[in-house]
């Protein structure tokens, strides 16, 4: 089963993060601001964290949202079974793209 990932770099660097992962065997990688969104199996999101040298994280895309003011956002957030994701003894952030 295949999951969706965001790699994050510099600008500059995307293009040697790009040829990193599909030198990893991923198809069909996505160039973004500041990174490269794909979508592997968690093996592959595993060894990505471990190889890739021009990210500066590898993120799982859990949900996306969209939303055009606070309560918006935080209605749509209510979807997400959060307990799934994050643990109380782990601080996260939470950042827009």
């Amino acid at each position: 089963m295949n999951l969706r990932w965001i790699a994050t770099c510099p600008d500059d660097t995307k293009d040697v993060l790009l040829d990193e992962l599909v030198a990893l065997g991923v198809h069909e990688p996505r160039l973004l601001y500041r990174g490269v969104a794909f979508e592997a199996d968690l093996e592959t999101g595993y060894r990505a964290h471990l190889v890739l040298r021009t990210a500066s994280r590898i993120q799982r895309i859990v949900g996306e949202l969209r939303a055009d003011s606070a309560p918006a956002l935080e209605s749509a957030t209510a979807d997400i079974h959060w307990p799934s994701w994050l643990r109380a003894h782990r601080p996260f952030n939470v950042s827009p793209i």
